[in-house]
């Protein structure tokens, strides 16, 4: 079993996954395939955010993606976007401009 962090769009075993995403294989010779082709690379797991767990949660909806700084990559940005209900093929076609254009609060 490998766990990968995925470089670039694509999917695997019939699921789209966006950079940064993690995924776990339990095929060691295709996540060898991945990492050569450069779609992923090795999860560390020390660059992962600490995540609390909240035993009294009963609502299992996910965590809340921040707004990213403008600074950050088109593909935060696009995993913001996303997770605001855009479209992946709509979030793929714009730029980074028009994305922070879209969901940037004004005071950032």
């Amino acid at each position: 079993m490998m766990q990968l962090r995925v470089a670039f769009w694509c999917t695997i075993d019939d699921t789209r996954y966006l950079p940064g995403d993690e995924v776990t294989l339990d095929d060691d010779a295709h996540a060898a395939q991945l990492i050569r082709d450069g779609l992923c690379r090795p999860w560390d797991n020390s660059d992962a955010p600490a995540v609390a767990v909240d035993a009294t949660a009963t609502d299992p909806a996910p965590a809340a993606i921040p707004v990213p700084d403008r600074a950050a990559s088109k593909a935060e940005w696009s995993r913001y976007a996303l997770a605001q209900g855009m479209g992946e093929e709509e979030a793929r076609s714009m730029s980074k401009a028009d994305l922070i254009a879209r969901y940037a609060p004004a005071s950032q």
